[in-house]
């Protein structure tokens, strides 16, 4: 009997982006070694139209729709699509990816492979829609890695840092990685259940970071596939709010090192964000000449900076 596999796919004013991802996978989801079980669709109370062709594409597919009241965050959306579909295996994919023809078969031989038992995650080949290399491994982030990001050495050479971002000839050949992008993120069932699932207090970003390393912690690896590829846009839904995903980031940054550094790394982390780290975004984007970019750290600071002058104000009465 084939293994069974759900895809959770969790939507928020992803528009038809949507759309396009569902169609990839009805073009893409067809093999003897799987059935798909399920494609779950977790809107997070989205205020547009992107649920609209759902009608259309539950014709063509196994669908389950959970329409949340509010915004719930990634991580807590991608828990309720995996826990309403059981499968051997859970692919949580964006709904601003769109499925290459072998990717799923790819994914589900290498954790069906007898000589990987120990594969819990797998990942593939990430291609921006011009068909150019996107970002589909990194390295788990020590305070090193994230220290230079936050001081923008790699924008002094006119490019980002890629200390962390694991190069095209790195990843030529596929073998085991730290961490595949959760953009296509491919999981074991029972190392689902075995970490818990994510972390939900990382409401965006990083809460694929925290369950790979939770996950090699427990034993598994994840591993990357370099023959199967998908399409990313990349920040299909973020992308309408910059101010409110830079807040997002900087806060599931704060919260990752918290939990995985030690506390002397954890706090001159924390300091460097609020007190550094501004400095250099803003001195990038005047640089630039880019109001957005300006708008962007004032909005994402700003916010960052109430919440831990709420939080301290709990804390002290």
């Amino acid at each position: 009997m084939p293994s069974s596999v759900t895809i959770v796919v969790v939507n928020w004013n992803a528009g038809q982006l949507l759309d396009s991802c569902l169609r990839s996978i009805a073009r893409s989801a067809s093999s003897v070694l799987y059935t798909l079980s399920t494609v779950v669709v977790v809107d997070n109370a989205s205020g547009d139209q992107s649920l609209d062709s759902l009608k259309r594409w539950s014709a063509q597919l196994p669908m389950l729709i959970i329409r949340n009241t509010q915004n719930l965050g990634f991580a807590a959306a991608c828990n309720q699509g995996a826990r309403a579909a059981p499968a051997d295996y859970i692919l949580f994919l964006n709904p601003d990816v769109f499925l290459g023809e072998n990717a799923l078969e790819r994914a589900v031989q290498v954790f069906e492979d007898p000589a990987n038992p120990r594969v819990g995650i797998c990942g593939v080949r990430m291609r921006a829609p011009a068909g150019e290399s996107s970002t589909s491994c990194a390295r788990f982030p020590d305070f090193r890695m994230l220290f230079q990001e936050m001081v923008g050495l790699g924008r002094l050479h006119g490019r980002r840092s890629k200390v962390r971002v694991m190069s095209d000839e790195e990843l030529a050949v596929s073998g085991v990685v730290d961490q595949v992008i959760g953009a296509f993120f491919m999981v074991r069932r029972c190392v689902f259940e075995h970490v818990r699932g994510f972390d939900e207090g990382f409401f965006l970003y990083f809460e694929e970071v925290d369950f790979a390393l939770r996950a090699k912690q427990a034993g598994y690896m994840s591993y990357y596939v370099a023959d199967a590829q998908a399409t990313h846009l990349g920040g299909g839904s973020s992308r309408q709010v910059p101010g409110l995903r830079l807040y997002y980031s900087l806060k599931s940054r704060i919260r990752f090192a918290r939990k995985h550094f030690t506390f002397p790394s954890f706090l001159a982390l924390l300091l460097a964000t609020i007190t550094i780290e501004p400095c250099t975004r803003l001195a990038f984007a005047i640089k630039t000449r880019s109001a957005s970019g300006i708008k962007q750290v004032v909005e994402g600071y700003s916010r960052l900076l109430l919440y831990w002058a709420r939080r301290v104000s709990a804390w002290l009465f």
